[in-house]
């Protein structure tokens, strides 16, 4: 028989966490140790502490941790919610830590035990990957429950085995659009400039300068003018913990273009194990936008991991604005799940029919 334990912080789950994290390569960087601590720590000091932060830990009956669920619990009145760690982040992929062989009555036996402790407890976890082995597994285990998907657009840019390759495999007419960025900034005799940071943490006064760019470009599209008032620039700054973990983690990625010395657009995120670089953000001056200068920052941060590094992904994220297809994007989907278990008690019942209701709705990131 499996077992479940609960704990209050990181540090009782610290070895066996990073050891499940190393070992399953399908994991994203949104699960590793250090992301979660910077997790931990913004929820400590932010508003968000009334939230109650567990982390559920089952160890299969050789006592060996199988899995690791950091939850986020609100409990509103008659209503309990649990989301996964990250939610309140920008964070492109959020998912639990378990081994690569876990087992869908072991996720079942997990999920019975939280929903046995709280009642009315509702799960909302989302951004999962439709292709992790957390989908699959809920997948296997829901249809005796209820619940629902939500199915959220995602594009990813394979990168080719060169950047000749990657340029090959557009489409002629989007190879010409390309061209036609470098074209003009030549004919126009503007100087550019892309520079490329892999796996180097970025000095402050510079990620001030990125994310103030950010910033801006978010409030034109989606806060109005009250909201940008009350809650200024450098709250908005540091309000987020994957902001917090792009200035203190080592695995980042950092893309800036300059036209004519001028901060013109940057993308920012994470590198991974598995060969990608996941980008939660991606932002452009519009005051440069007859130069493109989104599709000059994505192919020349391409081209410049092509002759530098080995990476097979381009991750541009959530969203599928047409931007990211115009460069070669790849869909696919994240899933969000709402579940309540029914009828639940913490014992292991072994649970074997396909779920096949996907409701879809569209959804939309700002860059």
């Amino acid at each position: 028989m499996p077992s479940i334990a609960k704990h209050k912080n990181l540090n009782a789950v610290k070895i066996a966490h990073e050891s499940i994290f190393n070992e399953n390569k399908c994991l994203t960087p949104f699960q590793a140790l250090p992301y979660c601590q910077v997790v931990e720590k913004f929820f400590k000091i932010s508003a968000l502490h009334h939230y109650d932060c567990a982390i559920y830990e089952l160890k299969d009956d050789l006592g060996k941790t199988i899995l690791i669920l950091p939850l986020h619990i609100r409990i509103t009145g008659n209503r309990t919610v649990a989301y996964l760690w990250g939610e309140f982040s920008q964070a492109g992929y959020l998912d639990a830590v378990y081994a690569h062989d876990l087992q869908a009555d072991d996720l079942h036996y997990a999920l019975s035990a939280i929903s046995a402790e709280y009642p009315d407890l509702t799960f909302l976890f989302s951004r999962v990957q439709a292709q992790s082995r957390l989908s699959t597994l809920l997948a296997t285990c829901l249809k005796s429950h209820q619940y629902s998907i939500k199915e959220r657009p995602c594009v990813t840019i394979p990168m080719g085995t060169d950047y000749e390759a990657y340029l090959n495999s557009l489409s002629r007419h989007n190879r010409h659009k390309v061209h036609n960025s470098f074209n003009r900034l030549k004919n126009d005799k503007i100087k550019y400039e892309v520079k490329s940071f892999v796996n180097q943490p970025m000095p402050f006064t510079t990620l001030l300068r990125l994310f103030n760019l950010y910033w801006r470009r978010v409030s034109e599209k989606k806060i109005n003018i009250k909201f940008r008032k009350v809650f200024p620039y450098f709250m908005r700054m540091w309000f987020n913990p994957t902001i917090i973990a792009l200035y203190k983690l080592p695995n980042v990625y950092y893309s800036i273009l300059y036209i004519e010395g001028a901060l013109a657009g940057f993308c920012a995120g994470f590198t991974s194990s598995d060969g990608k670089v996941i980008l939660p953000f991606l932002a452009i001056d519009t005051r440069f936008s007859r130069y493109s200068p989104g599709g000059i920052l994505i192919t020349s941060s391409i081209k410049h991991l092509h002759e530098n590094h080995q990476f097979n992904y381009f991750d541009l994220s959530r969203g599928d604005e047409s931007y990211k297809f115009l460069y070669g994007g790849v869909p696919h989907t994240n899933h969000d799940y709402e579940i309540r278990l029914q009828g639940v008690r913490a014992a292991h019942q072994p649970c074997t029919d396909l779920a096949d209701a996907i409701q879809t709705e569209a959804s939309e990131v700002c860059v």
